[in-house]
């Protein structure tokens, strides 16, 4: 009897998660079929047409949803595509999250950026997170789903690794409605003057995880938020490969 008993419950349990799974299946494809409208055929469009997607689907608010929780963004988007309710509240990890899930179906390559300033008064490691898509010429660029800009040099696009190398009035945002320039908004102002690169970890799926702190950075400055500098932090306490440039 116990054993039928516990038979009844697995076969319970078996069946809930198919429903679950097929249920998110669904989800998602609501999501990427309504991505897909319209998208462009070169990398450029994609990256941005899927960057608009994100700014009308979302909107950059305190939130409820753990960074982690594709599934859950997932849901409230498919629910704003369907049934008209507000765009869910995010920040900019979130965005990235969805960002990242969405160009990896589409078959692109991903990195997840955060970047860092020791500007603060209070001691606080500042940062943003954002992603860098490998092109079809095998280079990363920026794509910042958040501020909904990307990054140019003389007509082009830029990675972060250069970007973080170059100075400031060499390069700048791009946004399609706003144009370019730091100051097209309040947010990418403070970028500019809170020099949010000084350092910028890096996570590839593919490859090491590493950090690059640039000679900008304080590498003596103790942060209250980690209890210690910020290059014993990322090296000791996570593990991470460090750089530093000269």
């Amino acid at each position: 009897m116990k054993i039928l008993y516990f038979l009844i419950i697995f076969v319970n349990i078996f069946f809930i998660s198919c429903a679950i799974d097929d249920d998110m299946g669904n989800i998602r494809q609501i999501v990427m079929n309504t991505v897909m409208q319209d998208m462009p055929y070169n990398f450029d469009g994609r990256m941005d047409h899927v960057r608009s997607f994100i700014q009308k689907v979302t909107v950059s608010k305190s939130t409820t949803f753990d960074v982690h929780d594709i599934n859950g963004m997932l849901k409230g988007i498919s629910s704003t595509i369907e049934n008209d309710t507000p765009p869910i509240s995010t920040l900019c990890g979130h965005r990235a999250k969805i960002f990242e899930f969405i160009a990896e179906q589409l078959g692109y390559r991903t990195r997840w950026i955060n970047t860092y300033t020791d500007t603060s008064t209070d001691n606080i490691l500042l940062g943003h997170v954002f992603n860098e898509v490998m092109g079809y010429d095998g280079l990363w660029y920026i794509v910042d789903s958040d501020l909904d800009i990307y990054y140019k040099k003389d007509d082009r696009r830029l990675g972060i690794e250069e970007a973080i190398v170059t100075p400031f009035l060499e390069y700048s945002p791009y946004n399609e409605l706003f144009g370019n320039g730091w100051d097209i908004t309040p947010s990418t102002q403070n970028l500019f003057d809170y020099d949010y690169f000084r350092a910028v970890l890096i996570r590839d799926k593919l490859s090491v995880d590493k950090v690059i702190f640039t000679n900008r950075f304080n590498y003596n400055k103790v942060f209250t938020c980690i209890g210690t500098t910020a290059i014993k932090y990322f090296r000791d306490e996570c593990n991470f490969n460090i750089i530093i440039l000269p």
